[in-house]
């Protein structure tokens, strides 16, 4: 078996491969395949030193040439295909051929970031004894700089500011680590992504405005669901640890004109307003399936109850929400539940704009409850504010919860805590210019992104942070018995 492993390495690749569309498989934990040990074998959990070592691209399984492991799991499932992770050549065990990366885009990028989690992989490994010895925490790339290194780490490469980007950059680095909204697009196969861009109404692309030219614009079918997925993929798979997203931000412009220019932008408005976007074409698609995907991730449902105080009678009526907009103290410091309460709070309607159906009265109450929480929660701080004849900036500071329970809020007890994963901060002191960056956990360690600079962080310097957006994941309730778990649901690429 040796013979046959060292013999793949050595053949032509092949042009075709039938099996490439049909055997890549992703599934939800090849997102954090940078978390698994890619430097031993599964089966033996031999380190090797000169064998080759092989990474199936159906179900992640690691087998060394050495003893045959790679070669008896592909007989043994029918997954033809696999990866060697020394020599980065990719073979099909029923054509018994090399295929090249070019066969397909999805493989492409598949067997980039394959080849970047195994090089950090077998770098962190060299600074520990050979055998018995676990992967490397994040946590030891603390106080350095990431954008240093070489190679590019998967979910840690930053993005180029183009000219006052900084807003688009934060919610882009953010949406690439929510994870439903990570583990849809990254399992979108091209011919899907062509489908959505075809679906769309061709606009004229704005070029950047350092690239005005006589020239007529191109007009072409712009998708802002292709543009994020292919955006997404490049800050998890890209082979550098910088991407400059200007195709990203050229096809933004053509769809969203009042994003267009130089000018500084409030990343919540874009935030909104992509959400939107996506949801549009995710609705207009004729690819049924993933109508609701903006709703199943980001979509709540408030519960308002007007009241009069007069004749007691109650109106109740369902309101739906991507985010929750919330006040904060001008003068004295406070925490995000005092925020959330002041929202929650009754309050007395307009005397002029409202009055009861049933008696005329005037004095009518209204007050909100949580009946729906989303997967992830969005929250928004109201730190700019209308004064005339200004726009003022509260430096308010709030005690940020890493973990949120929205029970006392909810007419559901059950599935109410919330863990924070993301936040967007606004650096500077006025409302008009500033600069936004973003700070995202992975591998339970907090970076921070600053465009093109990425570095871990710790959690004393996050809380610090003046936040503007929270971005809060609901912590899954624990089950009864393992046999209550679903079997996993496997992606075709």
């Amino acid at each position: 078996v040796l013979l046959v492993l060292s013999f793949m390495c050595e053949q032509t690749p092949s042009s075709f491969c039938p099996h490439v569309g049909r055997s890549i498989r992703f599934q939800e934990q090849h997102n954090l395949w940078f978390g698994l040990p890619l430097n031993s074998c599964g089966e033996c959990k031999n380190v090797p030193q000169d064998c080759s070592l092989w990474i199936c691209l159906t179900c992640s399984h690691i087998g060394c040439g050495l003893r045959g492991h790679a070669f008896s799991h592909a007989a043994r499932q029918l997954h033809p295909l696999a990866l060697e992770l020394n020599t980065g050549v990719c073979h099909c065990f029923k054509c018994d051929n090399c295929v090249p990366p070019s066969t397909s885009a999805d493989l492409q990028i598949m067997y980039k970031y394959l080849l970047a989690c195994y090089n950090v992989s077998k770098t962190e490994t060299r600074k520990k004894t050979r055998v018995g010895a676990k992967r490397k925490s994040l946590n030891a790339l603390s106080n350095q700089t990431l954008k240093k290194r070489k190679m590019a780490i998967p979910g840690l490469i930053g993005l180029q500011n183009l000219g006052n980007t900084c807003y688009m950059n934060s919610i882009l680095q953010v949406l690439s680590h929510t994870e439903p909204m990570r583990s849809f697009f990254l399992s979108m196969l091209d011919d899907m992504a062509e489908k959505y861009r075809a679906d769309c109404t061709p606009v004229s692309i704005l070029p950047r405005i350092s690239r005005h030219t006589k020239e007529k614009p191109p007009v072409k079918p712009v998708s802002l669901v292709a543009e994020l997925r292919d955006i997404i993929r490049d800050l998890w798979f890209h082979d550098a640890p910088i991407h400059s997203p200007t195709t990203f931000l050229t096809s933004m412009w053509s769809i969203l004109p009042r994003f267009y220019g130089t000018q500084q932008h409030d990343t919540h408005e874009f935030l909104r307003s992509l959400l939107e976007r996506l949801n549009m074409e995710f609705l207009s698609s004729r690819t049924r399936r993933n109508r609701n995907t903006v709703q199943e991730i980001f979509q709540g449902t408030f519960c308002s109850e007007l009241m009069c105080k007069e004749c007691g009678s109650k109106k109740t009526q369902r309101e739906t929400f991507l985010d929750i907009s919330l006040d904060i103290p001008q003068s004295t410091d406070g925490t995000l539940y005092d925020c959330i309460d002041n929202f929650m709070a009754e309050e007395d309607l307009d005397r002029e704009l409202f009055c009861c159906s049933k008696c005329d009265s005037e004095e009518l109450t209204k007050k909100f409850t949580i009946k729906d929480l989303p997967s992830v929660l969005c929250l928004h701080l109201k730190r700019f504010r209308w004064e005339p004849p200004k726009r003022t900036k509260i430096t308010t500071h709030l005690d940020i919860p890493l973990q949120l329970n929205l029970q006392d809020y909810c007419t559901k007890v059950e599935g109410t805590s919330y863990q924070l994963y993301g936040m967007v901060s606004h650096h500077g002191k006025k409302s008009g210019c500033g600069h936004y960056t973003a700070h995202c956990e992975m591998d339970d360690q907090w970076f921070h992104f600053n465009d093109r600079t990425v570095k871990s962080c710790t959690v004393e310097e996050l809380l610090k942070q003046q936040a503007y957006l929270l971005f809060y994941r609901k912590i899954a309730e624990p089950t009864v018995s393992s046999s209550a778990i679903p079997p996993m649901k496997i992606i075709d690429l």
